[in-house]
């Protein structure tokens, strides 16, 4: 119990020096950012949707006979892959971003 509960005061020392450091950073204006960002829902909900099916193909397809959490870790790592070639794809190759940015200016 007091070896849990050191590595928490110990974690919480750490953040909080962490922390110091960020809002010393924030001091600074050079630091202050913001942007418009444009999200298209639709072309991305068609990319998960499109990713979760070659994933579940794929699982089905090649993972007879495994454990579940083997099938688990497989749709997952197919599912990411299957949405980052699908977003990239969009963005360079059809020049349909998934997401944008719109403008970046900086805060006074």
């Amino acid at each position: 119990m007091s070896l849990s509960t050191r590595s928490i005061c110990i974690d919480l020392g750490a953040t909080a020096a962490l922390s110091d450091r960020y809002f010393v950073q924030l001091a600074d204006d050079t630091f202050h950012y913001a942007g418009w960002f444009t999200l298209d829902v639709r072309l991305l909900a068609t990319i998960v949707v499109f990713s979760a099916a070659v994933a579940a193909l794929a699982v089905a397809l090649r993972m007879q006979g495994r454990r579940w959490d083997e099938h688990v870790v497989a749709f997952a790592a197919v599912f990411l892959l299957a949405f980052l070639v699908s977003a990239a794809l969009t963005n360079v190759v059809a020049a349909y971003p998934v997401l944008q940015i719109e403008t970046v200016f900086s805060v006074p």
